[in-house]
């Protein structure tokens, strides 16, 4: 009978590993079609420094360079600081959610454990749309499945390399689509619409934020972007979705001041596989919901309300920067657990995002008391570094 057991098993271990074998394939294959992609937009930005550095032509492109030293990346150096965090951001964020859609367990757990979930308690609309997905996911799931790494890393390595030219601008607008049908069928419209929707677990959807961002970027490019009023609309928007998470949070409606309800997104997070020394906190916080949840909800409301007010008023923006950012690090770690354990995560989930916003508004107006144009101008290289490279001059759009 062992024997027939073990036989019996093997299938499913054939199958396991010719869908990570494909997987992997998906994802080499994926990275060799956007390489080639950065090549070929290398070639065509030399092409047109040549024709630059023919005579008549100036000497040096926009970023003050000869032409045989221009390089895809000379749009990190050039551009405003906060716009560039943003871009560069999502951007790594676009990757990130690709490679973790190429892990092992997606091709046969995503419907499980993702769009079944997501689609329950949804409208009727969203409901129907998300059974057709399922069903076409469930017929075609590595094809499928290759073919979500192939686009997310793509649109990802788009908006890395295209900078404010055509392929970041079409990325960006293909991030706007796709990232509409992953917020709907993907997050259930971030359960908004459904009961027990809470920013502890992600509601109202991180791809949400994808898509305000790409549209921020589409809508203004680099020759007309302010830092410091990109600062005022970002902090705006933190602000606002602060608030909303306040609002699902204390909503008797969504029952988190009773019984178990608190509880149970806690212990869901603890739940995944990880490090004791990451699930601990989390349990000790479960248990704590369980046994106060008046109290325990009462400061995961009010924490977000007073940071969300305290950004759109704009008074004292560093200390209303630091406890929104408190407040999304101990939302990502103990409600979220950084969304991306357990094997079918498939994004950090809305904190990560979230964080990026009020980053790009620091650097953008809030980190130094300096006029306009030297806050700029030292922000830049900051954000240079980060990205690896050696900062060329920052040019300051919008200070004098």
């Amino acid at each position: 009978m062992g024997g027939m057991g073990q036989a019996a098993n093997l299938p499913a271990q054939y199958l396991d590993a010719r869908l990570t074998q494909i997987g992997e394939v998906a994802l080499l294959a994926a990275l060799v079609v956007v390489w080639a992609a950065r090549w070929l937009v290398r070639r065509r930005a030399g092409a047109g420094d040549a024709q630059e550095g023919a005579p008549g032509a100036p000497a040096g492109g926009a970023t003050g360079q000869g032409g045989s030293g221009r390089r895809w990346w000379a749009w990190f150096e050039a551009g405003p600081p906060s716009r560039t965090l943003l871009q560069v951001g999502f951007g790594a964020l676009w990757l990130l959610d690709g490679l973790l859609q190429a892990q092992p367990a997606m091709p046969r757990q995503f419907v499980a454990m993702v769009l079944e979930p997501a689609i329950t308690g949804q409208p009727r609309v969203i409901g129907e749309l998300g059974q057709v997905a399922v069903n076409l996911w469930s017929l075609h799931t590595v094809t499928t499945d290759a073919l979500t790494v192939f686009l997310q890393v793509a649109i990802g390595w788009g908006i890395l390399v295209g900078g404010d030219r055509l392929l970041g601008r079409f990325s960006l607008a293909a991030s706007v689509a796709w990232g509409t049908v992953v917020w709907l069928l993907g997050e259930g419209a971030g359960d908004l619409f459904g009961k027990g929707g809470t920013f502890l677990s992600g509601t109202p959807g991180a791809v949400l934020v994808y898509v305000g961002v790409a549209l921020l970027l589409l809508w203004v490019p680099a020759s007309r972007w302010d830092d410091q009023r990109a600062a005022g609309v970002l902090l705006r928007a933190v602000g606002g979705l602060l608030l909303l998470a306040a609002l699902l949070q204390g909503l008797p409606a969504e029952g988190f001041w009773h019984g178990q309800a608190l509880a149970r997104v806690f212990q869901a997070a603890a739940q995944n596989p990880q490090p004791s020394v990451l699930a601990a906190p989390i349990t000790a916080m479960a248990d704590l919901a369980r046994s106060d949840p008046v109290v325990v909800n009462a400061l995961w409301t009010a924490v977000p309300a007073v940071a969300g007010v305290w950004l759109l008023v704009r008074r004292a923006p560093r200390a209303a920067v630091g406890l929104a950012a408190l407040y999304l690090a101990a939302a990502w770690w103990l409600g979220m657990d950084f969304g991306v354990l357990g094997g079918t995560g498939t994004d950090p989930n809305i904190a990560l995002p979230v964080g990026l916003l009020l980053a790009a508004a620091w650097v953008g107006g809030l980190g130094s008391t300096l006029p306009a144009t030297a806050r700029v101008r030292q922000a830049g290289p900051a954000v240079h570094r980060l990205l690896g490279r050696r900062s060329a001059p920052v040019l300051s759009m919008g200070a004098p």
